[in-house]
This record gives structure tokens, sequence and C-alpha cells, in this order.
């Protein structure tokens, strides 16, 4: 694989068509979702005993609870007799008291608050439909584009990624729920020996950390792996029309037959990734060295109102800037994925020879 060849096309076609940014901007979302522990436990049971108040007048009275149930355990096993108690977790009563009350001043607002949250969601949702169809738009815009030598355009290339929505989400989701039981797999021994080590075991405490360090390199390599699988099957799904299990299954296939072109392929785009990232924080900072002496002079001369409208209205043309060219990168990228994996899927593809060139096909008695 020519990466330079792969490299320059992306961006002659970032560049010559600016619908890519536009599909780029909204692609960029999905191309690249009270006080301390413990609770109390009144003590309860039969029998005679103080009123209330006079239990929480005794300072002997209140416990942490893991004493009290230590306590409990060790009398019993005596044979003997536990006094009444209430334990407690001390503070605990205080924010308990603080979250109370800071419940009953907002419980006005609750409802307020649940419509709010609701509408969050809904706009949030709303943004990844048309983040994955344009992501869909940009896959299917750049094979148009080798294939036809056709231009989708912007409207035409959110038509046309529409169709893939659900099953590009459903990928996603399946996928970071596959690094997600992963990691309650690998979580869960280390946690025991943590547990082990917590009460004195030393051995059990070098364990959990050698256990660790060891599954935390194994969810990086993991995590590596399905964020390279999620790149290449999504485009899978889009070009061949597939579904979430034929895609990834047939994605696994190409990277195990093109495991190192695809690990490149990979190592490519993260060093124009970092590239990216330093070239464009230095274009900020050598921004902001004059922005901030014109502040210095607006304070001069409008004081603090001033320079408070001029650094919001400074920061906003920033942020949209920013994010107009996270939109040509994005665009930039997902093309050159977009041809990778079209060059990685030509690479799979079997070499036949033209026939009557192996040595069995020559003429009897023909040597040599």
């Amino acid at each position: 694989m020519n990466y330079t060849v792969i490299l320059s096309r992306a961006w002659q076609i970032t560049r010559q068509y600016r619908f890519i940014w536009w599909l780029g901007l909204l692609a960029m979302f999905t191309e690249g979702a009270g006080g301390p522990g413990g609770v109390n436990f009144p003590h309860g049971g039969g029998g005679g005993g103080g009123s209330s108040s006079q239990e929480k007048s005794s300072p002997g009275n209140h416990l942490n609870s893991t004493t009290y149930l230590g306590l409990q355990a060790w009398e019993a096993l005596r044979g003997g007799q536990l006094p009444r108690m209430q334990p407690s977790f001390g503070d605990n009563e205080k924010w308990g008291r603080f979250l109370h009350q800071g419940w009953e001043k907002a419980r006005p607002y609750a409802g307020l608050a649940a419509v709010g949250g609701l509408v969050l969601l809904l706009l949030l949702l709303v943004l990844i439909y048309y983040s994955l169809a344009a992501k869909a738009g940009l896959i299917l815009s750049v094979q148009a584009l080798e294939e036809q030598a056709v231009a989708l355009g912007f409207t035409g290339a959110m038509a046309a990624g529409g169709r893939y929505v659900w099953r590009l989400f459903g990928m996603s989701l399946l996928l970071g729920l596959a690094v997600l039981g992963a990691l309650t797999i690998m979580a869960l021994p280390v946690v025991a020996l943590a547990i082990v080590g917590a009460h004195g075991a030393t051995a059990a405490v070098v364990g959990a950390v050698v256990l660790g360090i060891g599954c935390l390199l194994v969810l990086i390599v993991i995590s590596l792996y399905v964020a390279v699988l999620e790149k290449l099957a999504s485009r899978r799904l889009v070009l061949s029309n597939g579904g979430i299990m034929e895609s990834l299954s047939g994605t696994n296939g190409l990277i195990r037959a093109r495991l190192g072109p695809a690990a490149l392929t990979w190592l490519v785009s993260v060093a124009v990734g970092i590239g990216y990232s330093v070239a464009l924080t230095l274009a900020v900072v050598v921004l902001l060295v004059p922005l901030v002496l014109v502040g210095v002079g607006v304070y001069a001369a409008a004081k603090t109102a001033g320079t408070i409208i001029f650094g919001v209205l400074v920061g906003l043309a920033l942020l949209v800037v920013l994010f107009i060219i996270g939109g040509v990168f994005t665009g930039f990228m997902s093309s050159y994925w977009t041809l990778a994996y079209r060059e990685l899927e030509r690479l799979r593809q079997p070499v036949v020879s033209p026939p009557g060139r192996g040595p069995w096909d020559r003429p009897v008695g023909v040597k040599g």
C-alpha cells in the first residue's frame, strides 16, 4: 500500500469538494454519550430500651456500622449480650440532613429539570443521527468519486447516508459493550486480590498490582484493535450494505489476512493526527499573541466591560474557525480511511496467474 498516494488523494478530494467539509463538520461527533459512602443502620429488635432521644444523647451509642457488626459477631461467639446501640457513620447524618434540605429546596423545580433533561436527550439523539448520516455520506461520497467520478453533494450524501444510521449506531453500541465486558471480566480478579490485600496479605497486594498492569496492557491492545475494527467495519457495512455481524466478521477476517497493512494504516492515521494537533496548537498560540495585545488596548480604552465583550466575540469567532477546521480534517481522515479500506480489500483478492505459464503446461518432450 502506497500511503503517500492514499493521503494525497484524500487531500485532493477534501480540497476539491467543499461539501466534504460540511459532512465532516457533522461527522466529527461520531467519526473520531451525594456525600461519603455508607448508610445508617438503625438497630431494631424487641426488648426494652431507652427512648430515641436518650439514645441520640449518648455518645457511646454511635458506632461505625462495620465496628458494630464486628462487635455483634464477637459477642455472639462469646455467648454474651451486646448493649442496645444505634450504629451510625457520624458525619454522614449531617450530609444526610444537608442533602434532604437541598432536595426540599429543589423539589419544586424537579419537573422542569426532568423536562430539560428529556429535551437535551432528544437533542443528543438528533445530533447522533445526523452525525452518523454524515459519516455514512462521507464514505459513500468517496466511493462515488472513485468508482463513478460523481459528486453526491451535501444533500445527496446525507440522504444516502441516512439509510445506515441505525446499523452504524448498533455496531458502535455492540463494540462499546464488548470493551466494557472485557474490562469487567479483567477487573474482577484484580478487585478480589485487592480486597484480600486490604486485610494484610502482602502477596495479594503485589498480585493485584502485577495483574492490574497486565490487564491494563491487554485492555489497551483490545481498545486499539476495536478502534481499527470499527473504522474498517463501518466502511464495509456502508459500501456492501451489509448487516452488523456480517460486517464485523468480514472485517475481522480482512484484518487477520492483512494484519501488517491494517496496523500500518492505523499508525499513519495516528501520525497524521499528532501532526495536525501540533500544527493547530502552534497556530492558535501564534494567533493569540496579537489578540492579547489588542485585548490590552481594548481594556485601556473601554475598561472591563469592553474587554469582556471583546473576549466573548473573539472566543466565538475562534470557536467557529476551529469547528470548520475540525470538519475539514474529519472529512480528510474519513476519506483516508475509505481509500485505505478499498486498498486493503484489493490486496485481499487472490492473484491469479495467467494460464499456460506453469512448468506443468509445457508441451510434452520440451525440456526446461
